[in-house]
Parts: C-alpha cells; structure tokens; sequence
C-alpha cells in the first residue's frame, strides 16, 4: 500500500497533516523553503519508488502540482 500523500509532505516539510492542502505553494509557507524542497523531492522518490528527474523538480511547487506528478507517474 502506498503512503498517503499529505503525510509524505507533512514529514517532509514538518508541518501537520492538516497544513498539507492543494493550495499549499512552494516558498509561500515558512517551512518549505529551498532545503525542505530537497528533502521533500527525496521522500517523495523513497515513498513511491520512482526517480524525480531534475527537469521536473521546478514543476512541482503546489501541492496539487505533487500529487497529479505522483498520479501520473505511480501509473508508470
């Protein structure tokens, strides 16, 4: 079973669950800054098993934008 997708933020960024809502941006909350981005692209590749190619990393600044990524990509 794969992880749900607010708690691999949430971890991530070290943020409750509750904060981990499509409209959350990058670099417009506090806790996701440059360094949790890193580590957030790197929880995300050991969550779902897939590599993050670094063409793609710029696109994922929302959390909308990670979960279509995940979808399309955990189809794979």
């Amino acid at each position: 079973m794969q992880p749900v997708i607010e708690q691999v933020i949430a971890d991530a960024l070290r943020v409750p669950v509750d904060v981990v809502v499509d409209t959350l941006h990058y670099q417009k909350h506090p806790q996701w800054d440059s360094a949790n981005h890193v580590a957030l692209i790197g929880a995300l590749e050991d969550a779902y098993g897939f590599f993050i190619e670094d063409t793609d990393i710029p696109t994922l600044h929302s959390v909308a934008a990670i979960r279509n990524y995940v979808e399309r990509n955990s189809l794979r």
